[in-house]
Parts: structure tokens; C-alpha cells; sequence
């Protein structure tokens, strides 16, 4: 990737919106707000099963999608200031979803 698409990869990554629930998964909203994808921030790498992911991780294997670096982000936030995600709305034009109420995700 040149350095104007990482800028702005990064930029976009800064809003996206992250959920974790109680047994240390992560999803993280698609930019169009359509999609929630897994994120996984392990020791033995991170990993994302967003198509950008599949397709950059073959070529680099230190390859951080947005998702990837959007989650990383707020887990260095939350630590640095003490905070708990107490839940994760998704919101559209047809109405609301509350991950806490239909995905098992505890406060």
C-alpha cells in the first residue's frame, strides 16, 4: 500500500465502532454500518474476517486492517483510562439493535 492509502486507511479506521464482549472477542462495525466483523488481537497475531484482511494478510504477514487498527486503539484507550463498554447500538434506518440485549453481551 503507498503511504496515501495507509493516511487514509487510518483516518477512516479512527471511526469506526467496537464491541467487547465478556469472553474477549471484538467486532467492529463496517464503515457503512452494515456489518459487524470479528476481530481477534492474539499473541499469535491479529486476525479479521473482512476481505481486506484476507486479501493483504497472503501478502504481508504484519498486515493491520482497519478494524484491526481501530480495536487495537481503543484497547490501548480503555486500559490507559479504566473504561468498560457497557454495550454496542447499531442503529439504522429501519431501528436499532442492542448487542448486550441479543447477543449475549454482559455489562
Amino acid at each position: 500500500m503507498t503511504a496515501k492509502e495507509i493516511a487514509k486507511r487510518n483516518q477512516k479506521a479512527g471511526q469506526l465502532k467496537v464491541l467487547q464482549t465478556d469472553d474477549g472477542q471484538f467486532f467492529v462495525e463496517s464503515g457503512e454500518g452494515k456489518i459487524l466483523y470479528n476481530v481477534i488481537i492474539g499473541d499469535e497475531g491479529n486476525k479479521c474476517n473482512c476481505g481486506d484482511f484476507a486479501k493483504n494478510s497472503k501478502k504481508d504477514s504484519n498486515f493491520n486492517c482497519k478494524h484491526i487498527q481501530h480495536t487495537k486503539l481503543l484497547i490501548d484507550a480503555g486500559k490507559l483510562l479504566g473504561i468498560k463498554v457497557l454495550d454496542h447500538i447499531v442503529v439504522s434506518n429501519k431501528g436499532y439493535l442492542s448487542l448486550r440485549d441479543c447477543c449475549e453481551f454482559q455489562t
